[in-house]
């Protein structure tokens, strides 16, 4: 189970790993996007539990890397979407 869950994460937000990896993911200021994503996740995919918690930083560094164009949180969220129904 969890490296179908790191597998995931890394097909869905691979721009993101390296940062995720070295933890210089920023704090979150997008909270309106993060809820979105998490919320998308748990729908499509399944509920965060102990171990996939650790992936909430993916959600932060695609929320703050896409903060300055607001629209483009559907494009992650579609992403999401479709990487769950695919795995």
């Amino acid at each position: 189970m969890r490296s179908d869950v790191d597998t995931l994460f890394a097909k869905l937000f691979p721009t993101h790993l390296s940062a995720i990896k070295n933890k210089t993911v920023p704090n979150p200021t997008q909270f309106d996007c993060l809820r979105t994503m998490v919320d998308t996740y748990e729908a499509s995919c399944q509920k965060l539990n102990d171990y996939s918690l650790k992936w909430v930083s993916a959600f932060v560094a695609e929320c703050e890397g896409l903060k300055s164009v607001p629209e483009a949180v559907q494009h992650s969220v579609t992403r999401i979407q479709e990487g769950c129904s695919t795995a």
